[in-house]
């Protein structure tokens, strides 16, 4: 029967382990999880006690509550941020190196600009090589520019508020056991 294997997984157990607790036989258990037996009335009152235990909402609340549980979740998110104060000084530097090099590029087109204005750049030549000049500043902050630098910025964003949450988070863990004690 499905009902009972999720039952027995409501319980988190096993079935030979579930056996064992009910004071049954395996092959009884697995023949009433079948539908073709019955359990003995102590084993099926024993099994409905679990259920309803397992069933209440304090239960679950309880669940993750449990001391063991608690340090895990709290090393977890200390691995957590100290992973992400890791990436965000790699972002960091990401945006510093992408930035350097936009910063070159809009000079470059900046100083073209001024050439330009200039009567020598009137030659054609000049012109040519000015024109030649920017497409390449152009080309290069569009393809490891502006969008680029957009990217890593938002993400080192995301890397910050990502952060405040995991702290948050260990806050709230930290002030729960003196919400218990008084």
């Amino acid at each position: 029967m499905k009902k009972e294997k999720t039952l027995r997984s409501l319980l988190g157990i096993t079935q030979e382990d579930l056996a064992l607790l009910l004071k049954v036989d395996r092959t009884i258990l697995a023949k009433y999880e079948a539908g073709t037996r019955d359990l003995p009335l102590e084993a099926k009152l024993q099994l409905n006690e679990m259920v309803q235990y397992m069933c209440a909402p304090e239960t679950m609340h309880k669940l993750f509550d449990r001391p063991e549980q608690k340090a895990q979740k709290q090393r977890a998110l200390e691995r957590m941020l100290t992973e992400n104060e890791f990436q965000q000084m790699a972002f960091t530097r990401k945006v510093e190196r992408v930035e350097v090099k936009c910063t070159g590029q809009l000079r470059v087109l900046q100083l073209i600009d001024f050439l330009f204005t200039k009567d020598s750049a009137k030659e054609h030549r000049l012109a040519a090589i000015l024109r030649s000049i920017a497409h390449k500043a152009h080309q290069r902050l569009k393809s490891q520019g502006m969008e680029k630098l957009f990217k890593l910025k938002l993400q080192l964003e995301m890397l910050q508020l990502e952060k405040l949450l995991l702290q948050a988070e260990i806050l709230k863990m930290d002030a729960k056991p003196n919400e218990n004690k008084e």
